[in-house]
């Protein structure tokens, strides 16, 4: 459950039956990892949870039990996340109930059918808010990448303001058309940020500093001197397509430099 290193074949033939795994998708779709996330960012009406047995081939093996529910429109990866555990949680007895009395059924699954999304693969430009998408889209990304307090290495919406990167904590849109460039600041209130975009506006109201310190939206304004009428730094095509690459190759390095780096101690 929640296993993110493969199971070696020494392992997967220990038992005297097999090995069963919870994967937090419909499979055969969504095999992989942070399928929630990504179906989210495919706008999925529907989802759900496997227990499955486990193979040498990731999330490919029999199913044994599934469970479906609906994705509402306002869902965030936490909050589908949490859905998820919940159906988990529910099925695991009747499962233990079905291989206790032989009454399990397993069902191979439809390899045509199969998606698969892997450990180190990234969003759409890595996270960065691009003022030329529409204000549905970027709130999408927002929600696919909200994990709360959990642990996120998928990706962060990220925006930058004088070359300073901050990441978006609070985002809501308006379809209300503001009639302006995409990525002008429209307005400024006590707590909010109003941004053009082609469908209509986005609304941020807390930010976190890449050191991970919570600000809010007076501190950003009075730091970096925004002002309403001002536009918006977004990535160009060419440097948004330069993210994505680069962070989906160099984030199969992260974990042992993580490691590395937190493990060091001043010199004397």
């Amino acid at each position: 459950i929640v296993n993110h290193s493969k199971v070696s074949d020494y392992i997967l033939g220990l038992p005297r039956y097999f090995v069963i795994n919870y994967h937090d998708a419909l499979l055969p779709r969504y095999a992989g990892m942070y399928a929630t996330s990504w179906a989210l960012l495919n706008q999925e009406k529907e989802h759900g949870i496997t227990w499955h047995i486990a193979t040498e081939k990731i999330d490919s093996g029999d199913i044994l039990k599934q469970v479906s529910f609906s994705v509402s429109e306002n869902e965030t990866v936490l909050t589908l996340n949490l859905k998820c555990f919940e159906a988990a949680k529910e099925s695991f007895s009747p499962l233990i109930d079905e291989l206790a009395t032989n009454q399990y059924r397993p069902i191979s699954q439809d390899i045509h059918k199969r998606t698969y999304y892997g450990l180190y693969q990234k969003p759409t430009h890595n996270g960065w808010l691009n003022w030329h998408d529409s204000a549905e889209n970027i709130e999408r990304l927002f929600r696919a990448l909200n994990f709360g307090d959990y642990p996120n290495a998928l990706s962060t919406l990220k925006i930058s303001f004088e070359a300073q990167i901050y990441l978006v904590e609070k985002l809501r849109f308006s379809t209300r058309a503001s009639h302006k460039p995409a990525g002008t600041l429209v307005n400024i209130t006590s707590d909010e940020l109003h941004v053009a975009t082609p469908t209509g506006k986005v609304i941020m109201s807390r930010f976190k500093t890449i050191q991970g310190h919570y600000c809010d939206v007076q501190t950003v304004v009075k730091k970096h001197q925004l002002q309403k009428g001002m536009k918006l730094f977004s990535p160009e095509p060419s440097l948004q397509v330069k993210f994505q690459t680069l962070s989906t190759e160099l984030s199969r390095y992260e974990p042992f430099w993580i490691k590395d780096l937190s493990s060091l101690e001043p010199a004397t």
